[in-house]
């Protein structure tokens, strides 16, 4: 039987589980999402470090009843590969249960990188129109853009540049 799920507020594709199943915290994955960003992540979202647990492939379809049973090898988090969607079950290295607490912490403040620059910048829009091409959809809550329109969708560094390298040099 599934444990715990999260609000379906979010649609996700990707969903982390514990060992006794409940979920803690996932993803939507619109074809770019690596192992190597998803651990700068978890370093933030999870108050364990990313080296005191592992990942593992959930083998059972769909929503898990048993992922603890059923799971594959450890996933290699640093590596650059392409996050498939699915359920990854959240253990010790060695497989066994680990908690792992939640951060309660609202995340950092974004700190700009550089000044704000208009909706026209030319480089402001050039970016905008790559990422809006390449997701199509909103990477936090899965939303499509309704009709094409683009209009609601804007583009931000979900970590923001500034912070970056404390996390990437954070362990």
């Amino acid at each position: 039987m599934p444990g715990y799920r999260l609000s379906s507020r979010y649609e996700r594709n990707i969903h982390f589980v514990n060992s006794e199943n409940d979920e803690l915290g996932g993803a939507w994955q619109a074809g770019s999402l690596t192992w190597a960003e998803m651990t700068q992540r978890m370093e933030i979202l999870f108050e364990l470090p990313t080296t005191n647990f592992a990942l593992f492939p959930c083998l059972e379809d769909g929503d898990p009843n048993d992922p603890l049973s059923h799971h594959g090898p450890p996933i290699k988090l640093q590596k650059p590969n392409i996050i498939k969607p699915g359920f990854y079950v959240l253990l010790s290295p060695d497989g066994e249960p680990v908690d792992i607490p939640v951060n309660p912490e609202m995340p950092l403040p974004r700190a700009l990188s550089r000044p704000l620059s208009s909706p026209n910048d030319p480089l402001s829009l050039k970016l905008r129109n790559r990422v809006r091409e390449r997701d199509g959809r909103c990477v936090i809550t899965g939303r499509k853009a309704k009709s094409g329109d683009f209009l609601a969708l804007e583009v931000a560094h979900i970590f923001p540049v500034a912070q970056l390298e404390m996390v990437l040099y954070s362990h």
